[in-house]
């Protein structure tokens, strides 16, 4: 994989850390959730960032760490993990900090308990909030009203 190689060319990283990463082929989405299931962590793609996957994470409560970007669909995690409470935790601010929320969560079996614990106490706030959905209506009336006005 040239992306390992680069990592094992470009970082202090040892041969048995970088065994421990994992890129997965393509997957039907039956396998891809049990890849979900099974996962201590889920990276979230930078830049381009998460959104039905992100979703499906939290739904099924395995953690997922972001490092937003300046891009709309860069902050589609971050707006999740905020809506579930979670931004603190997993929500990186630099570089630094998305290796090492990543590593935390990866590694600390009782914090990623407590974590997971969190996501499935709140992650029903994802699926069952009529606010955003009342705002577009309310969006999408009063535009038809000024339009029609005109």
């Amino acid at each position: 994989n040239v992306f390992l190689n680069r990592i094992e060319s470009e970082t202090d990283i040892s041969k048995e850390e970088l065994s421990r990463i994992v890129f997965l082929p393509r997957a039907n989405y039956e396998t891809f959730f049990n890849y979900l299931k099974i996962a201590n962590v889920i990276v979230d793609t930078y830049p381009f960032g998460g959104d039905t996957s992100s979703r499906e994470s939290l739904l099924i409560g395995t953690p997922i760490v972001t490092l937003p970007s300046i891009q709309l669909t860069g902050r589609y995690t971050q707006a999740f993990l905020k809506v579930i409470g979670l931004e603190d935790e997993l929500v990186a601010v630099d570089g630094k900090d998305f290796v090492e929320k990543i590593i935390k969560v990866g590694t600390n079996e009782e914090y990623r308990q407590k974590i997971k614990d969190k996501i499935k106490l709140s992650n029903h706030k994802l699926w069952n909030d009529q606010k955003t959905v009342l705002s577009w209506e309310n969006f999408f009336v009063e535009s038809v009203a000024k339009v029609m006005k005109n």
